[in-house]
């Protein structure tokens, strides 16, 4: 069920990953009802209404009955708030899921991890059954649930072998469709075509580092022309501030320091002309979740866990307030400090 064009247009989001936890694993692992509460007010307090965020199909595997706690826990605190949850199934970025790589907290080496793995699962249809069984799964107990925003089968699917697992697990969500859209975590329009006839409901484009407002502009009004040809509302569901020098993504680009910095700022409000739903990375402070980017010395994010905020600029950016009041604290996360993962 494809959602409308008014609704989504009042989808005003951000990504979500507790402040502590470097992937998914350790988010849905190290669940706490109490940080979620605290951090549902935080993005209440900016006028967020929905978070993405990534499940973990292989925390799923060992400890399903835990996992679905911890979800369902997390919807009812996030619905308390009013604020809506966009979860996404796999994820194609990051590091291999290996024991080391799924729990280690060393910053230097502790990045998003990719979901299932993709030289053993997703590149071989072999073993395509594991996922597709969480997938029946999350379906089952999530596709006719109002909380959930929209559920978004994978990110980011590439290259080739990547986008046929993706079309193979949007197929099977799409035959247990329900009441919430499905989407794709699409990191530029033409992505999201590939999954037309598999029963994508929603668009989605990334863009989180542009040069500039012209750039940044010319990208997404293209998906938005895709999208209306195509009937599909489009989300832009990553986006973080104007970087002029790159984007930074390859390690060892040398941006100014300033650039590193999160500036919500110099982009919230041509987001907010486009007239489209969005999501802002990230609602907490924390190193970048990518490794190119960690190791160039990127930091993301708005809130600290104490609810000051990197810049009072971004926050009443986002809250859409000039006038919202919040402490502003610039540094470095004490469980994170620069010297072990900057360059």
């Amino acid at each position: 069920m494809a959602a409308s064009s008014k609704a989504s247009s009042n989808v005003w989001g951000a990504v979500y990953v507790p402040a502590r936890a470097f992937n998914a694993p350790q988010f849905w692992r190290n669940y706490n009802p109490d940080e979620a509460k605290r951090d549902m007010g935080f993005a209440a307090s900016v006028n967020v209404n929905a978070l993405r965020v990534w499940v973990s199909y292989e925390y799923w595997q060992a400890a399903p009955n835990e996992f679905a706690a911890a979800f369902d826990d997390f919807l009812k605190k996030a619905w308390a708030r009013k604020i809506r949850i966009m979860p996404s199934l796999f994820e194609n970025c990051g590091t291999d899921p290996t024991e080391e790589n799924m729990w280690t907290t060393d910053p230097t080496k502790a990045f998003a991890i990719r979901s299932p793995h993709k030289a053993e699962i997703v590149d071989n249809p072999r073993r395509w059954g594991g996922p597709r069984k969480f997938v029946e799964w999350f379906m089952d107990r999530y596709g006719n649930d109002r909380r959930v925003l929209a559920i978004e089968v994978m990110n980011e699917p590439f290259p080739e072998e990547s986008k046929r697992f993706a079309r193979a697990m949007m197929a099977a969500a799409a035959a247990m469709r329900g009441s919430v859209p499905l989407s794709l975590g699409g990191a530029s329009a033409d992505m999201n075509l590939y999954f037309l006839d598999c029963g994508i409901d929603v668009f989605q484009v990334h863009d989180n580092f542009p040069k500039n407002e012209q750039e940044f502009r010319q990208k997404i009004e293209a998906a938005q022309r895709a999208g209306r040809v195509c009937g599909k509302p489009v989300w832009l569901t990553e986006w973080q501030r104007i970087r002029p020098t790159s984007g930074g993504w390859y390690q060892g680009e040398k941006l100014p320091e300033r650039q590193l910095m999160p500036d919500l700022a110099s982009l919230a409000p041509v987001v907010r002309s486009l007239g489209m739903g969005a999501f802002f990375w990230s609602l907490m402070v924390k190193p970048a979740y990518l490794p190119g980017q960690r190791h160039n010395g990127t930091i993301n994010g708005l809130f600290w866990e104490d609810g000051s905020v990197w810049s009072l600029a971004d926050a009443r950016a986002i809250a859409g307030d000039p006038k919202a009041a919040f402490e502003e604290r610039r540094g470095w996360p004490d469980w994170a400090p620069p010297k072990k993962w900057r360059g």
